[in-house]
């Protein structure tokens, strides 16, 4: 997420002077919208998507050809990472040493195995506007990999892979469709479709994806 302190606080102590909180709790109000605004609150239950009680699962997506991974990602300094060519659990310690993995999640923060967050020379390209379902052939220009700091990830590019609704205080994917060239070979095309487990719990990015040309 992409989000300047200085423009966080200025917009939410207009919020707090408009809900009439007294100037002596003001800071209070504050420091409580900051952190909502980095970490997220939580959300509606949503059964459409799947339950998942391990760092990472993935269930097929019937009906739209596509698989659906859940990732359980609640710390910023412990990634966990998924391998589209091994899509059902995390990979383990030994995966990640031996760089077969694909992306990699904390919290809102997504890497890729290229650039500066590693060496399998995964790269990214994406489509705004667009959903899986309305997907063409990957672009065939655009792609990029990860930069030298969390604002120059291809995760973060464009205004990021999300907005923050300051007023739900919940993180809401942006209509954009992603797609991956990955470590086996393969393009991926991808949407985020949540940070939220089906019962509403923050800290789940949830995609959508499928093999494309």
């Amino acid at each position: 997420m992409k989000v300047k302190m200085t423009s966080v606080l200025n917009a939410e102590y207009g919020v707090a002077v408009a809900r009439g909180c007294a100037r002596a709790s003001v800071v209070l109000c504050l420091m409580s919208s900051a952190t909502a605004a980095l970490w997220g609150c939580g959300a509606d239950e949503d059964a459409s998507l799947p339950v998942c009680a391990a760092a990472l699962c993935t269930a097929d997506d019937e009906g739209e050809g596509a698989q659906v991974t859940v990732v359980y990602a609640p710390e910023s300094d412990q990634p966990v990472y998924l391998s589209f060519a091994a899509p059902s659990s995390a990979v383990d310690a030994a995966g990640v040493a031996a760089g077969a993995w694909d992306l990699s999640f904390a919290r809102t923060t997504i890497r890729l195995n290229g650039g500066s967050s590693g060496e399998g020379g995964v790269t990214a390209a994406w489509r705004d506007g667009v959903t899986l379902a309305e997907d063409e052939a990957a672009p065939s220009e655009g792609w990029v990999d990860d930069g030298a700091d969390e604002k120059s990830l291809a995760f973060a590019l464009d205004d990021g892979w999300y907005k923050y609704d300051l007023l739900k205080h919940e993180v809401e994917p942006r209509r954009r469709v992603y797609y991956v060239r990955a470590t086996d070979g393969q393009t991926y095309a991808l949407e985020m479709i949540s940070y939220y487990s089906h019962a509403g719990e923050p800290r789940y990015p949830t995609l959508r994806w499928r093999v494309t040309e």
